[in-house]
């Protein structure tokens, strides 16, 4: 973290075991100096490699270093947009634990399923960071006086193309031409963060930034398992590898041509359908995996005991996957049953 050029008392609180981040994600090593120097920076990387960290590090770091403090009563200083509830409470709660060194560093949140009234008495008292989702953030800025951004001078746009996706692009629009005036024009740093490069985040792009620097993550190059045939023959290099994956795309595209086993003809859709099951994709390094291997007659026992233990302890929300509709409402009866004390 110290290579980055983040204030000790911020290295030391990330790698706290309570907060539980001893080391930085390449997304991060290579985003947060830019950030911390003021420039536009688009960041293009896959979910789970820390971009959340990535742009909340340098603003802490920049809103906590300036002198005299910050006052919350300046109004906001900070905006991170965000397409979803879910994540503007995520990105608020992550931003409550690494903001500790910063108690005077007040973040806050406008999105849609609050109460305005309240949001009205937050933004009131007064935000320096704000995360809001575009709809509710554009309907305060418009009906909200007390809502202060004339010091604002930095700008996230999280999740770019979900924003574009939802069908934001408008209120965008609006919000950037609104911040533009309110600030009168004055230069600030925007980081554009999206898992994907669309027509949409380059008008985006053209709207809100200024000669940004580009960071993209690609993932490891992709391992492959054995399927029991291989197309184009043997060979396990990453020329490969990489003709495998041009080949699958080729095929799914209507573009594949036949391939043989023992003689067989292959369709153009059973060598992608074999060519992906070739592939296995490097997961995110955030993401922990573990197994538990039970008897078929305990799996149910099994599965209400770990959510039990789960939701006692620290972990807010869980997400289980089945294998079909009738096994997710058979599944969802049975546990609601239980989590009822059997009545």
């Amino acid at each position: 973290w110290e290579g980055v050029g983040l204030p000790e008392s911020l290295v030391a609180h990330l790698r706290a075991p309570s907060t539980g981040f001893p080391n930085p994600t390449r997304v991060q090593q290579k985003a947060i100096p830019h950030i911390l120097a003021g420039d536009d920076v688009l960041i293009r990387a896959e979910t789970g490699s820390g971009k959340t960290l990535a742009y909340l590090c340098p603003l802490l770091a920049a809103l906590g270093a300036m002198h005299p403090r910050i006052s919350r009563e300046d109004g906001t200083r900070a905006l991170i947009m965000v397409p979803t509830r879910e994540l503007a409470v995520q990105v608020m709660d992550t931003a409550a634990a690494l903001g500790k060194p910063y108690h005077w560093v007040v973040c806050g949140g406008v999105m849609g399923g609050e109460n305005k009234q309240k949001e009205k008495a937050r933004l009131r008292k007064g935000v320096s960071i704000l995360v809001a989702t575009p709809g509710r953030l554009l309907d305060h800025l418009r009906s909200t006086t007390a809502l202060k951004s004339d010091l604002l001078r930095w700008l996230v746009l999280d999740e770019a193309d979900r924003l574009l996706d939802l069908g934001f692009e408008e209120d965008l629009n609006a919000i950037m031409a609104d911040l533009t005036r309110r600030t009168g024009g004055a230069a600030r740093c925007t980081a554009l963060l999206s898992a994907t490069l669309t027509a949409g985040t380059s008008r985006l792009i053209d709207l809100a930034m200024v000669d940004p620097v580009t960071i993209e993550i690609d993932p490891e190059e992709p391992e492959y398992v054995s399927e029991g045939w291989s197309r184009g023959g043997a060979g396990d290099g990453a020329h490969d590898r990489r003709d495998a994956i041009g080949a699958a795309a080729a095929a799914m595209a209507g573009g594949g041509s036949g391939g043989d086993r023992d003689g067989v003809e292959r369709t153009g859709e059973e060598l992608a359908t074999a060519d992906v099951k070739q592939m296995m994709m490097r997961m995110p390094e955030q993401l922990r995996h573990t197994a538990v291997e039970v008897p078929v007659k305990a799996r149910l026992a099994v599965l209400a005991g770990l959510l039990a233990g789960w939701m006692q302890g620290a972990v807010p929300k869980v997400m289980v996957f089945f294998s079909s509709c009738e096994s997710v409402e058979f599944h969802y009866r049975v546990l609601s049953w239980l989590a009822a004390g059997g009545r």
